[in-house]
């Protein structure tokens, strides 16, 4: 009996110091800490899935610059290099720089259109119309097959396929001109409209059967954003008392569906992404939120810059030719910043 005893409170024993090592081991696990995720324990995750995009400047000299995101000059292009030397001009300074509705970048000279892109760290500089008359162009828009522009002081809206405009030896039957009221301001080539501005009106041209459609929009508009569905203007509607006003309408009825107020004058778009519309005014960025109804969000104080595009969740500001990159909602906390030589720039996605 006493020997059972003893194995009892052997077992006892046993099982205790059993029990003891493995709560030890246990905690010892938890305490072990992966030497990678201790390294990147404090590590930004929104800061590693930013997306940084290429900047381009030009100038009226026809220099094009690339920058990166941390300043680096990627490339440069100087278009006179591909003028036609036979009309080249000879004075310098000519050339002027056009961005569409839909943000396509075109540079002029005096007979000659340039598209500027860029794909990863080159420059994409492509003559698309030659030897043709360009003073006093007012607007240009580019579909997939053809190029439109206005004139100051003309009605015409001039319509030029791709591949007669590279000729270099257009005729005038080559060119075909639809007629408006007067020259318009802005212009967006969409599923076979011409969508317009002029003075206080907005228009739909269709090109099929050639039917123009306006309707009064109170003043002059500004600027003009497109998506799938919706057009929206910027109008000076309220100017007289420092205010102006962002107007959303229906594609295809070319029907208001919305106005908003804006407090402010200067107004202009400079981004639109994920339902958020975003434009800037004299001293000041705001948000719009563009769900089923136009919804104010928040302004942001911002300095007179030169430039400035929200673009992936970042806002560009250009001032002095220095350029400044932060969340716009962080303004004191600079991502980047450089020095950038030109007189004009824009955000190019990588």
């Amino acid at each position: 009996m006493k020997k059972k005893k003893i194995l009892i409170i052997i077992a006892v024993l046993l099982i205790s110091l059993i029990g003891v090592i493995l709560i030890s081991n246990t905690l010892k696990n938890k305490k072990q800490v992966n030497p990678i995720e201790e390294e990147n324990k404090d590590i930004d995750t929104e800061v590693i899935n930013r997306k940084y995009n290429n900047i381009v400047s030009y100038d009226e000299n026809g220099l094009i610059r690339l920058y990166s995101e941390n300043g680096e000059l990627l490339d440069t292009v100087d278009l006179r290099d591909m003028e036609d030397k036979e009309n080249e001009a000879e004075d310098k300074g000519h050339f002027e720089a056009f961005r569409t509705v839909d943000n396509k970048l075109i540079l002029k000279d005096r007979n000659m259109l340039f598209s500027i892109d860029s794909n990863e760290e080159k420059i994409e500089a492509s003559k698309i119309f030659t030897n043709y008359d360009f003073n006093n162009l007012k607007s240009v828009s580019i579909d997939d097959n053809n190029i439109y522009l206005s004139y100051k002081d003309e009605k015409d809206i001039r319509e030029i396929n791709k591949d007669a405009a590279t000729s270099g030896d257009l005729k005038e039957e080559d060119v075909r001109r639809y007629t408006l009221e007067e020259s318009p301001d802005l212009m967006f080539i969409d599923n076979g409209n011409i969508y317009y501005t002029l003075s206080n009106r907005f228009g739909q041209l269709n090109l099929t059967d050639k039917i123009n459609r306006t309707i009064d929009v109170g003043d002059k508009s500004l600027d003009m954003l497109c998506d799938d569905e919706y057009i929206y203007l910027i109008n000076d509607f309220g100017k007289g008392l420092g205010n102006s006003v962002l107007i959303k309408i229906e594609k295809n009825s070319i029907l208001v569906n919305e106005i908003l107020g804006l407090k402010g004058m200067n107004t202009m778009f400079i981004g639109n992404e994920n339902n958020i519309i975003y434009f800037k005014q004299s001293d000041s960025i705001k948000t719009v939120e563009n769900l089923n109804k136009l919804k104010p969000l928040n302004s942001y104080k911002c300095d007179d810059a030169q430039y400035s595009e929200f673009k992936d969740g970042l806002l560009y500001e250009v001032a002095n030719n220095h350029i400044k990159i932060f969340d716009i909602a962080n303004r004191e906390e600079i991502i980047k910043e450089f020095d950038i030589d030109g007189s004009g720039f824009m955000v190019i996605e990588k």
